[in-house]
């Protein structure tokens, strides 16, 4: 209770009233920060980009362990509070930018794959992960980060661990696994946060695949393909695949002679593994030429 007052206090100090705009629920539980960074596989005094530090519990954290921090943070208000809270002591170690964190990252790229740390505000889930999935091709062995630990809404976080024959299992389910090795770490209920969101969170360390078990040869394909397959995932696929939504030079007919070769033309997609996914999308990009 002691740790949620000062979050409270912190915020009165500075007149700062959470902004729903910003996704604004800060953590309120050091030791759920403590348990995010005795689970970093990184040298000490490695620089950690932070996403979003709102009141800087996390990033005290991360400076008490030895770790330098480069705080990207959307919020001008909270921008002057950082800089003044560790303006002292392990300050001397953080950086602190005032900018939109997905924005700055596709504008300046993900140079020296840096080691990524979030309790991420909730709004910028999908498009944080679209990113880091773009910037990851390994086909090219472009790793674009080395490893994040990142804390998701749960629904969020479930739905891109999530496993084939799951009602989660999706599109961004496939995509992730193909790319990322990864793990649940834990889960945070919704009390650890003021303000108390609706859903708990879920934290998520994963990292690009150093072996993949299948490559592929297009992305956009493969995106087209898994994206066409689960807006029809009550289809087989037989019904769903059209050439059109490929983007590819092919006819129905080539379309439908690959799926009856990999055994997939009377399935649903959410019964497809992510390799499954792949190979036929990568068969699709050689037969199309």
């Amino acid at each position: 209770m002691g740790v949620e007052l000062s979050i409270k206090e912190q915020l009165k100090m500075i007149s700062k009233k959470p902004a729903r705009k910003h996704g604004q629920n800060f953590l309120t539980d050091t030791s759920v920060c403590r348990r995010i960074v005795q689970n970093i596989n990184a040298r000490k005094g490695t620089t950690i980009l932070e996403i979003g530090p709102g009141l800087g519990i996390l990033t005290g954290e991360l400076l008490k362990a030895g770790y330098s921090v480069k705080a990207l943070e959307i919020d001008e208000e909270l921008v002057g509070h950082l800089v003044e809270k560790f303006r002292e002591g392990t300050g001397h170690g953080l950086e602190v930018v005032n900018t939109d964190a997905v924005k700055f990252m596709v504008q300046k790229g993900l140079k020296e794959e840096p080691y990524l740390v979030s309790n991420l505000p909730y709004n910028l889930s999908s498009s944080l992960m679209g990113l880091l999935l773009d910037s990851t091709d390994l086909l090219l062995s472009k790793k674009g980060f080395t490893e994040a630990i990142i804390m998701f809404q749960k629904e969020f976080g479930e739905r891109l661990v999530a496993r084939p024959g799951s009602k989660t299992y999706g599109k961004i389910s496939v995509m992730f696994d193909i790319k990322m090795e990864h793990e649940v770490l834990f889960k945070v209920p919704k009390d650890k946060f003021y303000p108390q969101p609706k859903v708990d969170g879920i934290v998520v360390r994963f990292r690009p695949r150093e072996d993949p078990e299948c490559i592929p040869l297009d992305d956009t394909v493969l995106k087209n393909l898994v994206t066409v397959a689960f807006m029809n995932r009550r289809k087989m696929l037989k019904n769903s695949i059209q050439p059109s939504s490929l983007s590819l030079d092919l006819k129905e007919s080539a379309i439908l002679e690959v799926l009856d070769s990999f055994s997939l033309s009377e399935r649903r997609p959410e019964t497809v593994t992510p390799c499954e996914m792949v190979e036929l999308s990568n068969r699709l990009v050689e037969i199309a030429g």
